[in-house]
C-alpha cells in the first residue's frame, strides 16, 4: 500500500516489484491526489500498464456490509456456541429488572460486545469549506496580538 506516489516511475517499479516477490502474486494500492495525477500518468507511461482506479464504497455501502457481518455473527453465535451460561445470567438479570425488555438487554449486550468501535459509519459528506478542496490543508485565521503591549 502506496501512501505518496514516489517522485520518480523507476522508484514506483522497485516498490511495486517487492509486492510479488519469488514467485508469489501480489496487488499494490497507489493512493494519488489530484496533483500527483502527472506522476501517475508518467508511472502508467514507463511501465506500459494503465493503473485502473478504485471506486471507494460510500458509508452506506460499509454501513450495509458491517450491519450484514454483524447479523451473520450473531446466527454464528446461535448455532455454534453454548450460550447456557449467558441465558442463565440474562434469566437472572430479566427476572430483578422486569421493566427492561428483552430486547433492551440484547441492544446493551449488542453494544458491549461492540466495545468502543462505532457499528456504523457517519453517512454525512465531509464538508471542505467554501473554497476549500479535499486535499488541501485548511488555513484557519487567528487574531494577530497588539504590539503595543509588546516589549521593545
Amino acid at each position: 500500500m502506496n501512501y505518496d506516489i514516489p517522485q520518480d516511475a523507476e522508484t514506483y517499479v522497485h516498490r511495486i516489484g517487492r509486492t510479488g516477490r519469488a514467485g508469489r502474486e501480489g496487488e499494490a494500492i497507489l493512493f494519488v491526489s489530484h496533483r500527483e495525477r502527472r506522476m501517475l500518468n508518467n508511472i502508467e507511461r514507463v511501465t506500459r500498464q494503465k493503473i485502473e482506479p478504485l471506486v471507494l464504497p460510500t458509508a452506506k455501502i460499509i454501513n450495509e456490509k458491517r450491519i450484514d457481518t454483524f447479523k451473520k455473527k450473531i446466527t454464528e453465535t446461535i448455532n455454534n456456541q453454548d450460550l447456557s451460561i449467558f441465558e442463565k445470567l440474562v434469566t437472572e438479570f430479566q427476572e430483578a429488572n422486569e421493566e427492561i425488555s428483552h430486547l433492551k438487554v440484547a441492544a446493551a449486550l449488542a453494544h458491549i460486545a461492540q466495545g468502543n468501535e462505532p457499528l456504523l459509519l457517519s453517512e454525512k459528506e465531509p464538508s471542505f469549506g467554501r473554497d476549500q478542496k479535499p486535499g488541501e490543508e485548511k488555513i484557519v485565521p487567528v487574531e494577530a496580538n497588539s504590539l503595543k503591549d509588546h516589549p521593545k
